[in-house]
């Protein structure tokens, strides 16, 4: 996936760099609304991704770009512990086809990347799939840290 990093700048006049990255395609698919079917390719911009050629985007070594967390919510249970001890559950259990959560890098495919245009896209994005993070569900970021490098 070719993505443009909120912190990496390059460039006489600094642009953010754009990086080469991997991310999980069935979670990048969940977000852009195709479920766990279709291509992705360029008409799909909700996580500011490019899925086509990558040839002008950079090779990254310890890399963590921004990222959008699910945690899809599911029915209480509550759950036994081997000590005794009881706990509520409120997400999906994940067992057989059932998926927990679903992690993909976010960036903006457009235009300057920043903070806001970032949650921007982010709470775009949860209020497409508000349906199926449920009630008990989450939604959440985590932006790059300021310690990467590029190769």
């Amino acid at each position: 996936m070719g993505y443009r990093s909120l912190l990496q700048l390059i460039g006489a006049t600094p642009a953010p760099a754009m990086v080469a990255i991997q991310a999980s395609e069935s979670a990048c698919k969940w977000y852009e609304g195709l479920g766990t079917t279709g291509t992705l390719g360029a008409t799909h911009t909700k996580l500011g991704l490019t899925y086509g050629d990558l040839a002008d985007f950079l090779e990254v070594d310890k890399f963590d770009a921004s990222k959008i967390i699910s945690k899809l919510g599911g029915t209480p249970t509550a759950v036994r512990t081997a000590w005794g001890s009881r706990y509520i559950r409120y997400t999906k259990s994940g067992e057989g086809n059932a998926r927990a959560s679903y992690t993909a890098p976010i960036s903006v495919k457009t235009g300057a990347v920043t903070v806001s245009a970032i949650e921007s896209a982010a709470q775009a994005i949860a209020t497409a799939v508000a349906t199926d993070i449920g009630n008990n569900g989450s939604i959440y970021l985590e932006f790059e840290q300021s310690t990467n490098r590029i190769v």
